[in-house]
């Protein structure tokens, strides 16, 4: 396959093409999610990794020698191939001290496909970034990390991944009909309440990022929180949702991002994430130096640092820790 796409078609490789030939190189012989979904269960009980290789070779063959299907026919393929990249592979722990740890113990051990995900029940030691606590009932909540390789960023602009992740949980909110907020740097909030959280590590050399694993953590099903400024899905919706039918939704999103953002999306991405950002349309309170001010929140930068519009019209750019936001209980 890959002698074919170089020998024969060298001068139509495209980015987007080079991205999609890597994802499927790291899926080979595995039926991912995106896929699976798509294939009649008559043929999913073959367990063949044969056929969904077939699938993959027939779609590449299709897209690099243009061939006159037409797009009614390729977009199929081209949904299953554009969008399957967290998740690619999958590790479920019953319970685990912390999802990001464990795939990091992995990375120790060996090179692991990047969108591999590790998924739990439980945390025993869940933490959002900066260290916070990250509060979840046992089998309620989406509770996983996945892992990138994100060697096209520079070293100063690893925000740019944690905009893309907000990005992706926001369009699957927006799928499920709920209107989310980013709230600087990295929770996701509705109706001024925490959603979501994300904690990215990532590991780098002098040139490049090594890696940056992605943990999140998502309210769904809990009703009950110790933290009054924290919600649920199911508190807002008053239904309850089934997780299992929740995650390959949320992978491709967070997978559709992500290659945008390889895509040399970074400049929509930072307008998009700038439009969600709380306290973008209305002031919002924050504390600073011991004080409340009630304030605009007017964009991030690549580097995560927040623009911040005073009542006195003047504007200040904060580093992440130096101030903090009041939410309502």
């Amino acid at each position: 396959m890959a002698l074919t796409w170089v020998l024969e078609f060298p001068s139509l490789i495209t980015k987007k093409e080079q991205i999609e030939f890597s994802i499927f190189l790291k899926s080979r012989m595995v039926i991912p999610l995106a896929l699976r979904f798509s294939i009649p269960s008559i043929i999913l009980e073959t367990k063949s990794g044969n056929f969904a290789f077939a699938i993959k070779y027939f779609y590449f063959r299709c897209k690099i020698k243009q061939c006159k299907l037409g797009k009614t026919m390729l977009a199929p393929f081209n949904t299953i191939m554009n969008t399957q990249l967290v998740g690619i592979s999958i590790i479920h722990l019953s319970e685990t001290d912390s999802t990001n740890k464990a795939i990091k113990n992995k990375l120790i051990q060996e090179k692991v496909p990047e969108g591999l995900v590790v998924s739990t029940d439980y945390q025993t030691l869940g933490r959002g970034q900066f260290g916070n606590s990250w509060e979840s009932a046992d089998g309620f909540n989406l509770l996983f990390s996945t892992v990138f390789y994100p060697k096209f960023l520079k070293l100063n602009e690893s925000y740019r991944l944690t905009m893309s992740v907000c990005l992706g949980i926001c369009d699957f909110l927006a799928e499920l009909n709920f209107k989310a907020e980013i709230k600087w740097p990295n929770d996701i909030l509705i109706d001024g309440k925490k959603l979501s959280g994300t904690l990215l590590e990532s590991s780098l050399n002098s040139r490049y990022f090594e890696y940056c694993v992605v943990g999140i953590g998502l309210n769904v099903n809990q009703v009950a929180f110790a933290n009054s400024k924290a919600v649920s899905l199911r508190q807002i919706s008053k239904q309850e949702y089934p997780l299992s039918e929740l995650y390959p939704i949320l992978f491709r999103h967070l997978s559709k991002r992500y290659v945008h953002l390889m895509e040399d999306g970074q400049a929509e991405q930072q307008r998009d994430f700038n439009q969600r950002l709380y306290g973008n349309q209305h002031r919002v309170p924050i504390i600073w130096q011991e004080k409340e001010h009630w304030v605009f929140c007017r964009g991030v930068d690549p580097q995560g640092n927040l623009l911040v519009e005073f009542n006195d019209g003047s504007f200040q750019l904060f580093k992440h820790k130096e101030i903090s936001f009041l939410l309502k209980n």
